[in-house]
C-alpha cells in the first residue's frame, strides 16, 4: 500500500490556537514525516464549552446525531482517523455518563481504522475507565498514552492492553537551539537576571496548576536569603480571578521585584524561549490523575532544565521520575527547592539526565512513531478502503456501469458526485445547516449547465 495516497482525519481542538491540545496537533500534523507520507490530513475542530467561552467549530461531542453524522462522513472520505482525546470535551459533569456513551457511539459507528491518544488521567473517573475497556474491544480502535504508568494501569484492566501503545509527548527538534534574535534577548534576560538562580513555571493560570501556593512558598524562601528570582507566566484567559488572586499575593508579600507575573498567551516560540532562560522549572499542579504537565514537564526535560514536580500519575512515572525531583506537600518543595539553588552539581548532572532520558522524544522522532502505527493499522485493514459508489448513488441510479464511470470530488465539507450519463452533480454538505458555501469556481463553471441538488449526507447514505 502506498501510503501517499492515504488520507487521515484528525479530531482535535486545532486549528484552535489557544490551546496546548491544539499545539500539540499542529506539531504532529506538520512534521516532516506526515506531510511528506499523507495524500490529505483534515483536521475536524471539536465544540468544547469551558464555562469560561466556548469553542465551537465542526464536531459536538454531546449531540450524539452530530457525532453518527461525521462518522459517516469519515467512513466514506478518509483511510484513518487520529482522535486527540481530551476529557474537556465533555465539560457538563452532570452528563458524564451519557456523554461518554456518546463517544463509544461514535467509535462504534466509525469503520476506519482509528487511533485514540489519551491527553488526561483517567483512573479518578470511573466511567472513563470503563469507557476504555470498552473502545480496546473494538477491533479497529488502538490507543496510545503518554507514561509507563499509564501503559501499566490499562496492562491491569483490559485484556486488549496490545492494543495501547506508550507514544511520549513530543517536543521541538530544535528546543535547545537559540537562534540570534534569541541569543541577544537571552543574553539580555540573563544580565537583569545575575546572581540570581532563576525559577520558571509557564502556563495558564487556574487553581489546579497551584501558581499561587507555590508563589508564598517561594516568597518565604526570598526573605531568608535564598537567591531566587520567580517568573510565573501565561495567559489567565481560563480563570482571570485565580490570576488576580496571585498578583495580589506578590504584592502583598513585597515581592514585585522578585517574582514575576506576565499574564501573555505563550505561543511555542515564546514557550521554549522562556525554558531556555530558566534553571530551575517548577510544576506544582495539585491533580494527581491529569495528565496535562505532560506537555510543560516534557518539553522542560527536553530543554535540559532540572525540574521539581509535584506527584501526578505522569511525573511519577518510571522513566520521568528517575530525571527529576518529586514534592509531595510544600516541605518538599520548600526542601527541594533549597537544594537545588544551593547545589549548582547537582543541577547540571539533572540536567544531563534529562537530555538523556528525551533522547527521542523529539517531533523528528514522535511523528515516525504515529505515521509507522497509523500506516500499519491501515495496512492491517487491508487496501485503501474506496468510496462505495454504490451506496452513494443508490438513490438516483443502479446502473453498475454508470457507477464505474462516474466522477468522485471529495474534500472536507462537501462532495460532488459528477454522472456523466445525466449531466446531474450532486452536492452533499457535511452540515447542512453550517455549511452552506458550494465551491464557487465550480459552480460558475457548470451552473449553466447542470441541475444542482443539495442533499444531506444522511439521506445520501441511505
Amino acid at each position: 500500500m502506498d501510503s501517499k495516497k492515504t488520507r487521515l482525519a484528525v479530531i482535535s481542538t486545532y486549528p484552535f490556537k489557544k490551546s496546548g491540545l491544539s499545539q500539540y496537533t499542529k506539531d504532529l500534523i506538520k512534521s516532516a514525516i506526515f506531510r511528506k507520507s499523507f495524500q490529505q490530513i483534515h483536521t475536524f475542530s471539536v465544540a468544547i464549552k469551558t464555562g469560561h467561552d466556548e469553542i465551537a467549530d465542526n464536531i459536538d461531542f454531546t449531540d450524539i446525531s452530530s457525532l453518527i453524522s461525521t462518522a459517516r462522513i469519515l467512513n466514506e472520505a478518509y483511510d484513518a482517523v487520529h482522535i486527540q482525546f481530551d476529557e474537556y470535551y465533555f465539560y457538563n459533569s452532570q452528563l458524564i455518563e451519557l456523554n461518554y456513551s456518546n463517544f463509544y457511539t461514535f467509535l462504534t459507528s466509525l469503520k476506519i481504522p482509528t487511533l485514540v491518544t489519551l491527553h488526561f488521567g483517567f483512573r479518578e473517573n470511573k466511567f472513563l475507565s470503563a469507557l476504555l475497556r470498552k473502545i480496546l474491544n473494538l477491533p479497529h480502535v488502538h490507543v496510545t498514552v503518554h507514561s509507563e504508568s499509564h501503559m501499566k494501569y490499562i496492562q491491569k484492566i483490559s485484556k486488549n492492553s496490545n492494543k495501547v501503545h506508550l507514544i511520549h509527548h513530543g517536543f521541538p527538534d530544535n528546543l535547545r537551539k537559540f537562534s540570534d534574535n534569541e541569543m541577544i534577548r537571552y543574553k539580555n534576560f540573563r544580565t537583569k537576571n545575575k546572581g540570581f538562580v532563576v525559577l520558571m513555571t509557564l502556563g495558564y493560570f487556574g487553581e489546579w496548576k497551584n501558581q499561587l501556593r507555590m508563589i508564598t512558598l517561594i516568597s518565604f524562601l526570598i526573605k531568608r536569603g535564598l537567591p531566587l528570582k520567580y517568573y510565573v507566566i501565561g495567559s489567565n484567559m481560563y480563570d482571570k480571578n485565580y490570576y488576580q488572586r496571585c498578583k495580589q499575593e506578590i504584592i502583598s508579600q513585597k515581592m514585585n521585584d522578585y517574582i514575576i507575573l506576565k499574564n501573555i498567551f505563550l505561543s511555542s516560540k515564546k514557550f521554549n524561549f522562556y525554558l531556555k532562560c530558566a534553571d530551575i522549572y517548577v510544576a506544582p499542579h495539585q491533580n494527581y490523575h491529569n495528565t496535562n504537565p505532560s506537555g510543560t514537564i516534557t518539553y522542560a526535560l527536553g530543554a535540559g532544565l532540572p525540574l521539581i514536580a509535584s506527584v501526578t500519575s505522569f511525573s511519577s512515572s518510571p522513566e520521568i521520575k528517575k530525571s527529576i525531583l518529586l514534592a509531595n506537600n510544600d516541605t518538599q518543595f520548600l526542601k527541594k527547592i533549597i537544594f537545588l539553588v544551593s547545589n549548582p552539581k547537582k543541577r547540571r548532572l539533572m540536567s544531563e539526565m534529562a537530555i538523556h532520558t528525551t533522547a527521542n522524544w523529539a517531533w523528528s522522532s514522535i511523528s515516525r512513531r504515529y505515521f509507522d502505527l497509523l500506516y500499519s493499522m491501515i495496512r492491517q485493514k487491508g487496501a485503501v478502503q474506496k468510496t462505495d459508489k454504490t451506496r452513494l448513488i443508490y438513490p438516483f441510479t443502479k446502473d453498475t456501469a454508470l457507477i464505474q464511470k462516474m466522477k468522485i470530488i471529495h474534500n472536507a465539507n462537501e462532495l460532488i458526485v459528477l454522472i456523466p450519463l445525466f449531466k446531474l452533480p450532486c452536492i452533499s454538505l457535511m452540515h447542512s445547516e453550517i455549511c452552506k458555501k458550494i465551491n464557487h469556481s465550480f459552480q460558475l463553471l457548470q451552473i449553466e449547465i447542470y441541475i444542482w441538488i443539495q442533499i444531506t449526507w444522511n439521506k445520501l447514505l441511505l
